[in-house]
């Protein structure tokens, strides 16, 4: 459940790259899931490791605090000053 809601938020943010750079929808597209895909193939034998000398409570304690870093994350956001409507 956790990683649904997790993950529920990825199209989102590629939609948002995507404006950012709109003549390169396939590119960002392909650099944001590539991406994914990588860290958590880099990321699995590493938590797997960690599992086997603690415990896999460890895993999910830890892996509970990774949403945090998502909050960490938009206080990092540049701040826009907002437009006039003229």
């Amino acid at each position: 459940m956790a990683g649904q809601i997790i993950a529920s938020a990825f199209p989102a943010i590629v939609v948002h790259a995507q404006g950012l750079a709109p003549s390169r929808i396939g590119m960002i597209s392909g650099l944001f899931y590539g991406t994914a895909f990588g860290v958590g193939g880099l990321a699995s034998p590493a938590f797997g490791w960690l599992a086997d000398v603690t415990s896999i409570a460890t895993i999910f304690d830890l892996s509970a605090w990774f949403p945090l870093v998502g909050l960490v994350a938009l206080r990092l956001r540049e701040s826009r000053p907002k437009r006039s409507g003229a």
